[in-house]
């Protein structure tokens, strides 16, 4: 926002200045590249990819994506070297998901449990200050 108050006239900042909260994280992530883009940065703020995944543990937990999708996510985006220990273990719960698929892991429901978990516990130590 204040981006554009200093007199930016990047389309893909006002677009994303202007995104619901609810907005689909994979949406978010184009809209970050695209101002990645215009603006000419050679990689996109470690805060907007901070700022999607928080976008994509809300989806989880209201049911519009699925903790492999998130933790796949977090993965690629972040690896095993986040600045958040809950993105690790995000990243640590993708290759779970790996082994289960191989039928090494353990079991599905305590897998999507503690994705579950994990991603509460990333949106409790990232919310905003109340005020």
């Amino acid at each position: 926002m204040k981006a554009l108050l200093a007199g930016s006239e990047s389309a893909a900042l006002a677009e994303l200045a202007g995104t619901p909260p609810d907005e689909s994280p994979f949406a978010i992530e184009a809209l970050i590249d695209r101002l990645s883009e215009e603006e000419g940065l050679d990689d996109t703020d470690a805060d907007a990819r901070l700022l999607a995944a928080r976008w994509l543990c809300r989806a989880l937990l209201s049911g519009q994506t699925s903790e492999r999708d998130l933790t796949r996510w977090v993965h690629d985006t972040f690896s095993h070297e986040s600045s958040s220990d809950e993105l690790d273990r995000l990243a640590e719960l993708d290759d779970d998901f790996d082994l289960s698929d191989t039928g090494m892991g353990g079991g599905a429901e305590e897998l999507t449990a503690r994705v579950r978990e994990a991603a509460r516990r990333f949106l409790r130590t990232t919310s905003p200050a109340r005020r």
